[in-house]
């Protein structure tokens, strides 16, 4: 036999209303035991609490037999996953961070700021139009070379 998907889902909500008049009867009688316990292993096969037991079992069972449940625990395990990864590419990063000898990457702060109030070593040369506008020209700021076509 065949089942939709929708009526998958409506299957726990049908068993319940099934199963209402049972339960309601089995809680007349007292408390209803968890199935398979000893305090339900004690009560006799005919006993009413003894069906509730086992009914409510199969209810619990349905419900997380949905595609609702099954998304919801899913996702729940992949929240959890996602965590792991996150504290693990935490801890590496400290790690790493702990092993690196961070004055090696590069200058102090000091030395920066020498280096910015130091004169630039080499003089900047004064600007040429001709070049500048040979460099908009064609790309290039040098004088063509001998035995090339001028710009």
């Amino acid at each position: 036999m065949h089942y939709t998907r929708a009526a998958i889902e409506r299957t726990p909500q049908a068993v319940r209303r099934w199963a209402a008049p049972l339960l309601a009867a089995a809680t007349q009688a007292g408390p209803i035991p968890l199935a398979g316990s000893p305090d339900w292993s004690r009560l006799a096969d005919d006993d009413p609490r003894k069906w509730a037991a086992v009914v409510t079992s199969a209810l619990a069972w349905l419900s997380e037999a949905t595609s609702a449940a099954t998304a919801r625990r899913l996702r729940a395990e992949l929240d959890a996953i996602d965590r792991a990864v996150a504290e693990r590419f935490k801890a590496a990063a400290c790690e790493l961070s702990a092993a690196h000898e961070w004055s090696a990457t590069g200058p102090a702060h000091a030395e920066l700021e020498r280096r910015r109030a130091a004169p630039p070593r080499r003089p900047i040369p004064p600007f040429d139009p001709v070049a500048a506008a040979r460099w908009v020209r064609t790309g290039y700021s040098d004088p063509p070379c001998e035995g090339h076509a001028a710009a």
